[in-house]
């Protein structure tokens, strides 16, 4: 079952930039606009901590600005340094002008589950 919540405006999104959004419940949210495709992470790097929704993208990978770990947006897979921990990536929608997100299940859950079904 889908649950998808509007976060934002396709508007609000600018390329190349990304987006912090605060859910109720769920912590904060960044969202980021890769070339006119939309993609929605945990916001802070799992690194330092720090937001991730201000820092440098570059194609489909976004770069922490404090530390310089670099995740892959659709999947949040940690591509540098080794060792460092992947972060939560959410399925997105767009609906007209609104970008959705699935905050129930993560990117990495229907990953690991189509692993172990293969």
């Amino acid at each position: 079952m889908e649950r998808f919540i509007k976060v934002a405006s396709v508007s609000e999104v600018k390329p190349g930039k990304g987006k912090l959004i605060h859910v109720a419940g769920n912590g904060d949210i960044a969202i980021f606009n890769a070339g006119g495709a939309f993609y929605a992470t945990q916001d802070h790097c799992s690194g330092d901590g720090r937001s991730l929704s201000g820092s440098t993208i570059d194609g489909t990978v976004v770069e922490c600005s404090s530390d310089k770990a670099r995740f892959f947006l659709p999947t949040g897979e940690c591509l540098y340094p080794p060792g460092t921990k992947s972060i939560d990536a959410y399925r997105v929608r767009i609906d007209g002008e609104e970008i959705q997100i699935d905050l129930e299940e993560t990117v990495q859950t229907e990953i690991s589950t189509l692993k172990a079904v293969a």
